[in-house]
């Protein structure tokens, strides 16, 4: 059984009543639990949802998003200031809490059609998860057997089509042209003095 990722919200408009709405609908399925809502302290707006609680003001996002042991933190608010985001990010980085950044931009430009990891909203995930040592090994040692399996697969066809273009055009198959260097020197041979 898979554990249930605790969720925090940031913001009161709009996209913050959809991510809820969405996380109750997924939360079957995906395993998701808001824990609670996090506002600005200038926010006037009474917070609408009685079901949800009001976690506390977004100056205390951090130690709050700690205290309530959130594994991912949904950024779904209408103005985002740079440098708090920013902070957020730096100070969520230790305790590995995922950050997920809805904008309205985002939501009016893909709607339901982008599909992605938070419950079909489009969203930006700011903190992917490091590859381990061993992971990044493993990812290289895939790429340089595949790309030299490639390499020795696709040999005899790229000496097919060298020996067709010099078969069927003048001159030589491989381009070479002169090139114009520095104050109008050759750059295509390599001066030794230069």
């Amino acid at each position: 059984m898979n554990k249930r990722k605790t969720v925090i919200i940031y913001g009161n408009g709009e996209i913050a009543r959809i991510v809820l709405q969405r996380l109750r609908m997924f939360s079957q399925h995906d395993n998701y639990c808001c824990c609670g809502i996090i506002v600005d302290k200038d926010d006037k707006r009474k917070w609408w949802d009685d079901t949800v609680p009001l976690l506390g003001i977004s100056d205390n996002l951090a130690d709050i998003a700690k205290k309530y042991r959130a594994d991912e933190l949904v950024i779904a608010h209408s103005f985002l200031e740079c440098n708090r985001v920013l902070q957020w990010i730096s100070e969520l980085k230790k305790e590995k809490i995922k950050i997920w950044i809805v904008s309205l931009y985002l939501y009016s430009l893909f709607g339901n059609k982008k599909k992605d990891n938070i419950m079909t909203i489009p969203v930006l995930k700011v903190n992917r998860r490091r590859l381990c040592f061993v992971e990044k090994v493993l990812k290289r040692l895939f790429d340089i057997i595949c790309s030299s399996f490639l390499v020795i697969v696709l040999i005899p066809l790229w000496v097919i089509i060298f020996v067709l273009i010099t078969a069927t055009s003048p001159g030589c198959a491989l381009f070479s042209q002169k090139r114009v260097g520095y104050k109008g020197k050759n750059a295509s041979k390599k001066n030794p003095g230069s």
